[in-house]
């Protein structure tokens, strides 16, 4: 399983993006790779656990007599970890933030945002308001390979 991190426009963000979009240097790449290396497995090992907690939520579910205190207890696991996710992910954000230049930071900003707007109301066009925009959710992937 590899954890990728896609914006609302599907680009991964990785050094690539960050050359390409940010006109990262060579250093700055280097510097971001380094601090990437850091937040993905920690943010893969939280994705994975929250997926292993929806999993046994949905087993639960499907019993002939459902334990709403377990049903209870799984979605508090879920939204701490889901914080937890959120607390990693903006100090992902901060660190890359103090390798930009000035000129660098709006256009960071445009790359992060769909990370701190969306969460997943993926509806039908037309049906429903999506107030935050067309996103696509916490903005992680998972990808077997």
């Amino acid at each position: 399983m590899i954890l990728v991190i896609v914006n609302s426009e599907g680009k991964v963000i990785n050094g690539r993006l960050m050359h390409s979009e940010l006109s990262f240097d060579n250093n700055q790449i280097d510097r971001f790779r380094a601090v990437n290396h850091l937040f993905r497995p920690m943010a893969m090992a939280i994705v994975f656990k929250i997926d292993s907690l929806k999993a046994n939520m949905f087993q639960e579910l499907q019993e002939q007599s459902v334990d709403t205190l377990k049903l209870n207890d799984l979605s508090d696991q879920i939204g701490n970890l889901h914080g937890k996710l959120k607390q990693e992910t903006y100090r992902f954000y901060l660190h890359i933030k103090s390798i930009c230049a000035p000129e660098q930071v709006s256009k960071l900003e445009r790359v992060f945002a769909p990370l701190f707007k969306n969460e997943g109301l993926n509806m039908p066009r037309g049906q429903g308001h999506r107030p935050f925009g067309r996103g696509r959710g916490m903005g992680f992937e998972n990808k077997n390979n």
